[in-house]
């Protein structure tokens, strides 16, 4: 298309004239003119001013030349990067030429026509105003070409020039566009439009005859866009319909169509393409936030390892910032943390990168020691034609998960050590009731005038040693017999205070601080004390040159209890008791095995290890939890929370008012039932000592054949718990079926909690624990003998 001639000469744009030389000239003369005045009067004055004078148009004539040929470079750079694709891909022959003809640019075909490859004539630089193509004979051969240029704007002296070879003229006759989906018109050398296709029309808002009147220019139809070259004869503009807005089309040209100079040119309509381009930006920006937007680290590496983009979890996961543009280019391998002397890690990463499907790593980054982290691959990328595969990865923070599997498999290793040394604990006492039994029996034939009175007490003393012993493991297997009450621990601490302080020592500092609306809690009291001593007991030790102990007590809303995720509680109201200390510290690698059985940091012979082992048990059976925390040098924080006691809840049996020592004798008949030959003897020799009458059963359906033969009134049975074949609570009910009036004593080496809870509870019976005394077993014989 050609532009009005008025705004062309010779295909050169006019300048518009400007009043700055005249300024200049006018302030150069009268500075000159001021410095031949002060020359001739001999004063300084008119010949400084002068001077200034003539320095200032120099100066700005200096200065406004060194900025017009940096902004004209800077023009040109961004001009040359903008029309290169172009040029590059066309497939006619096209150059950028500067000033005096010198060609800046070409394309292959240019060179492959055998084109001037450093300057053109300057005839080809004449083309007239309305850019018709000139014909020029390119050498002797004869070889004529068409030259066709347009100046590039903004730039004086700056034209794109394509060239072809004559070859004769390709005609398209515009009858097939008639009723073709794009537009068609026809135009003059004057830009004249002398006809278009109803397409064009319709899109005009205009009739055909309108518009192929000969009266519009193809400037009314068209507007050039911004960036209007696409290629060969092809150019972007936007359509000007009469009533609607414009709208981005393509105009392909078409040159002599029908011959004598008239031209014509397709019209694609490029709305839907550009819907379509918007449509597709849009996405890519919605993408793009969801990206950046998601909780998982996202990031696209190399094969080697480096990342080539990255959403800011990625890089907060593995720099601690959640700066995208610090981890570009990172190569991840040196961000890692890589364990030392295990190659599962390397291995797993090196799966990643390979894009093997399915397979993840678990990684921990220098920059975030404390968080550890799982990255997911994906199948890789194929990569196309000299690009580099790429894999996607994912990447999410494990901490938590992590955390809750040390914790679980923590618990499930406690939990089997427990039911381990809650077995152990049971036969231990069987063998301590026995001897502890046969002790009682030797020393009522061997009194403290005689010789073996104190090796017999030394046998009996170290036995209930052992049997406190026994007593631990049960507590930490949770299996020992709890006697509740509900009590303000605030008493409690206060009154074991005392006791406490002769414990520590006067080097140590201990300090109760209470909250005064302390809830209430429904503990065994003497197990409570137990907590309480082995934790302050545990606290002097870590403090052997002096220090300051702690006890704290608040209450715990259902919130602050499930923020402490290591407590695994049920949701609702707790009571805390915090014991510090400011001792040395556990370290960290001991930190999750101070609560296991027989473990112990101290000297050999300073303690059992089963201290901090009983605290667990205790406070897990009594319904709450216990946690420590630790850091070497800095002291000991442990946690416990229990069950806040609710108004109204059931109360425990309060227990029997202290009374004078009962008689032990009596005359009835008891059924002795356990399948431990010598605490089945004991217990035998034991009663008829007192003048009851016994029978023995080693089983249960050897006790039923004798309840059965209906040879005895058995007044009373005491059965053991656990027998082979038939156990306790079988016997007894199958019994009282037989004798309603029969009464019944328990014995186990296990608490009473652990089987009562699963018998029924119309079955009454009294328990006694092993070991058990000689003393013991009379005295509740005759009691549930005498009803009482």
């Amino acid at each position: 298309m050609a532009e009005p001639e008025s705004n062309r000469t010779n295909g050169r744009r006019r300048e518009p004239r400007s009043i700055l030389p005249f300024v200049r000239g006018t302030l150069a003369g009268a500075g000159g003119a001021l410095i031949g005045v002060g020359i001739a009067i001999d004063d300084l004055r008119y010949s400084l001013v002068g001077a200034i004078a003539v320095a200032i148009p120099m100066s700005a004539i200096t200065i406004r030349n060194a900025i017009a040929r940096r902004r004209q470079r800077e023009a040109l750079d961004t001009m040359m990067e903008e029309m290169g694709p172009a040029i590059a891909l066309s497939s006619v022959a096209r150059a950028i030429v500067g000033p005096g003809g010198l060609i800046l640019q070409h394309n292959l075909p240019w060179h492959r026509a055998r084109l001037p490859e450093e300057t053109v004539p300057e005839a080809w630089l004449d083309f007239p105003a309305d850019g018709t193509p000139q014909q020029f004979i390119l050498d002797r051969g004869g070889r004529q070409v068409e030259v066709a240029g347009r100046p590039v704007r903004p730039f004086t002296n700056y034209y794109l020039l394509s060239v072809r070879e004559l070859a004769g003229p390709t005609r398209i006759d515009p009858g097939i566009f008639e009723h073709a989906d794009l537009g068609w018109f026809e135009m003059d050398r004057d830009g004249v439009v002398t006809g278009v296709n109803g397409t064009l029309a319709d899109w005009l808002g205009r009739s055909v005859e309108e518009v192929g009147s000969g009266k519009m220019s193809v400037f009314g139809l068209f507007k050039p866009a911004d960036n209007q070259d696409a290629g060969d004869d092809r150019f972007h503009a936007d359509l000007l319909p009469l009533d609607g807005p414009p709208f981005p089309v393509e105009v392909v040209l078409q040159t002599d169509v029908l011959g004598g100079g008239t031209r014509g040119g397709l019209v694609i309509d490029l709305r839907e393409i550009v819907r379509s381009v918007q449509a597709l930006a849009e996405s890519a920006e919605r993408f793009g936030r969801f990206i950046d937007d998601a909780p998982v680290g996202i990031a696209a590496l190399t094969a080697e390892g480096s990342v080539e983009e990255a959403n800011p979890v990625f890089a907060e996961l593995a720099l601690g910032v959640a700066d995208t543009e610090l981890i570009l280019s990172r190569n991840l391998r040196d961000l890692i943390e890589w364990p030392e002397g295990e190659a599962k890690t390397a291995a797993d990463f090196a799966q990643v990168l390979a894009g093997v499907e399915g397979t993840s790593a678990e990684l921990r980054f220098k920059a975030t020691p404390a968080i550890t982290t799982r990255m997911f691959a994906t199948r890789a990328r194929r990569a196309g034609s000299g690009e580099r595969p790429t894999r996607i990865v994912y990447m999410i923070d494990v901490s938590a998960q992590k955390a809750l599997e040390a914790q679980f498999v923590q618990s499930q290793k406690m939990q089997a050590v427990g039911q381990l040394a809650g077995g152990i604990a049971h036969d231990f006492n069987n063998l301590l009731t026995a001897i502890i039994g046969f002790c009682d029996l030797l020393l009522t034939r061997h009194g403290p005038e005689d010789d073996s009175f104190p090796d017999i007490m030394q046998v009996k003393q170290n036995a209930n040693r052992a049997a406190n012993l026994v007593r631990q493991l049960l507590a930490f297997s949770r299996r020992q017999t709890l006697r509740p009450k509900i009590i303000d621990i605030r008493d409690t601490l206060n009154d074991l205070s005392t006791l406490l302080r002769r414990l520590i020592g006067a080097n140590i500092k201990l300090d109760l601080d209470h909250a005064q609306d302390l809830g209430l809690v429904r503990v065994d009291p003497s197990q409570f004390d137990q907590v309480i001593i082995n934790l302050v007991v545990n606290a002097r030790d870590a403090m052997a040159e002096g220090g300051r102990i702690q006890i704290r007590t608040r209450n715990a809303g259902k919130r602050e209890a499930r923020r402490i995720a290591a407590m695994q509680l049920p949701p609702g109201d707790y009571v805390m008791i915090e014991v510090t200390d400011d001792g040395h510290g556990i370290p960290r690698d001991v930190l999750p095995q101070i609560f296991e059985p027989f473990f112990t940091t101290k000297e050999i012979g300073a303690g059992t290890g089963l201290g901090l082992s009983t605290v667990y048990g205790i406070v897990k059976q009594t319904g709450g939890s216990i946690v420590a925390e630790s850091e070497p040098g800095q002291g000991t924080t442990f946690r416990i929370l229990l069950p806040r006691h609710v108004e109204g809840a059931a109360e425990a049996v309060p227990e029997p008012a202290e009374r004078a020592e009962p008689a032990t004798s009596g005359s009835e008949t008891i059924l002795i039932v356990e399948d431990e030959d010598a605490v089945r003897n004991f217990a035998v020799r034991a009663l008829r000592r007192q003048g009851y009458r016994v029978l023995e059963a080693a089983t249960g359906e050897e006790a039923l054949d004798l309840i059965e033969a209906g040879t005895e009134r058995i007044d009373l049975m005491v059965s053991d718990v656990v027998m082979p074949s038939m156990d306790g609570p079988t016997l007894a009910r199958m019994a009282m079926e037989r004798l309603p009036a029969l009464k019944v004593i328990m014995i186990s080496g296990y608490a009473e909690e652990q089987f009562r809870k699963s018998l029924d509870p119309g079955l009454a019976f009294t328990f006694l624990a092993k070991p058990f005394s000689l003393k013991q077993l009379g005295q509740l014989v005759r009691e549930v003998l005498d009803g009482r």
